[in-house]
């Protein structure tokens, strides 16, 4: 698990380079870019209830979500914690909202994957989801409020979301709202996770400068053990 940890961060910190933080956002977003890679792999790597695998390799299904993160929510911190879902507080900074910097979709998507819930989503053990209100009776649907509370949760519906979306469409057009034969935001979706995943796992050298990176040297072999 520590490698594909490792690997998120660095992924996210090349499709979010921190030459373009304010010097007092740094630490704020560094921060939530681990908080979200961790959380991306603890749901695969549940040891209770983990989430199957989508695509060919961990390396993909991790960088799949963290991308999508990256894309939707831009580790903001006003999606992060569902400021931008609270309407007072969305009319006390409509310029923010309005520079797209925390729509939220009109405060309808909620958190780092912005995922529209409506009535409510009914996740499918190891499959894809149902919406309010077609689920089996009696069972326990998802709100906003619950994708906010808990990050991991929210990782979990996107997880379900996106294989859904694989398997009516066998594209991302089910997460991005695409219709037609050309689906540009959809390809982006996956074509760039899947890339960077066949490059990581390519390139030793990659590898190890990852790890050194995020600060984890060659003397923990435990984790090259993993990596390699």
């Amino acid at each position: 698990m520590i490698h594909l940890i490792a690997m998120c961060i660095v992924a996210l910190q090349s499709w979010l380079p921190p030459s373009s933080y304010l010097e007092s956002q740094r630490v704020d977003i560094e921060q939530r870019e681990q908080g979200v890679c961790s959380d991306i792999v603890s749901v695969f790597h549940d040891p209770v209830d983990p989430e199957p695998p989508i695509y060919e390799t961990p390396e993909q299904d991790v960088l799949q979500f963290a991308w999508l993160a990256r894309l939707e929510g831009g580790m903001s911190p006003y999606v992060d914690d569902g400021r931008c879902n609270d309407p007072t507080w969305r009319r006390a900074h409509k310029k923010l909202i309005d520079s797209g910097v925390a729509g939220c979709d009109g405060g309808k998507a909620y958190s780092q994957w912005q995922i529209h819930t409506d009535g409510g989503i009914y996740l499918v053990p190891g499959g894809g989801y149902i919406a309010w209100p077609y689920a089996p009776k009696g069972s326990t649907y998802l709100h906003g409020r619950d994708l906010i509370a808990d990050r991991k949760v929210a990782a979990r519906a996107a997880i379900h979301i996106v294989r859904q979306s694989l398997a009516d469409r066998g594209n991302l057009t089910g997460y991005t709202g695409e219709r037609g034969e050309r689906h540009p935001l959809a390809d982006t979706r996956t074509n760039t996770p899947k890339a960077y995943a066949e490059k990581w796992l390519a390139d030793r050298n990659l590898k190890i400068a990852t790890l050194a990176i995020i600060g984890w040297p060659s003397r923990y072999s435990e984790v090259y053990d993993l990596a390699f």
